[in-house]
């Protein structure tokens, strides 16, 4: 008997009433693949080991990896991440923004002002990042929606 826990019981029927489709992650197109499901996964790749015989000479391999699912962490503020890696560095991103960006091909900034643009959520769990749950925005839209649905407290958390 298999037995499966509540996050692969929620894929499978996700996949059985949903077809996967997947795009390539923009600014990472060689190297991950992210799904309609919020699913990131790393495409097969050839890396190369440096490695001693047993005479103590160096030798390269070069060694095939296979793709495989990334593990998906949720930040302090409750958001899904995440960790990619470029040229030899390890940076972690926001699945929301990978999933949007990947999805929809929209420049990055918003009337040419960069750093005010962001993606918003339109039913508020941060956790749902459907392609049909997010949308693009300023930093006032999101505060304005917030106000306007009263979702948190918006006023400063000193109080």
């Amino acid at each position: 008997m298999c037995y499966m826990t509540s996050t692969s019981r929620k894929f499978y029927y996700l996949n059985f009433f949903m077809k996967e489709r997947r795009v390539p992650v923009t600014w990472y197109e060689w190297s991950y693949e992210v799904s309609n499901l919020w699913r990131v996964r790393s495409l097969d790749r050839y890396s190369t080991s440096h490695q001693r015989d047993s005479l103590g000479n160096f030798y390269t391999r070069r060694v095939k990896q296979t793709w495989r699912m990334l593990k998906q962490q949720v930040n302090n503020w409750g958001y899904a991440r995440v960790r990619l890696m470029k040229n030899g560095k390890w940076k972690y991103t926001m699945v929301h923004r990978i999933v949007y960006f990947s999805f929809n091909k929209v420049p990055l900034a918003k009337n040419n002002n960069i750093g005010i643009c962001c993606i918003c959520h339109k039913d508020d769990n941060r956790l749902n990042n459907s392609i049909n749950n997010l949308f693009y925005g300023t930093y006032r839209d999101n505060v304005r929606d917030m106000m306007k649905k009263w979702r948190e407290n918006f006023f400063w958390r000193n109080n």
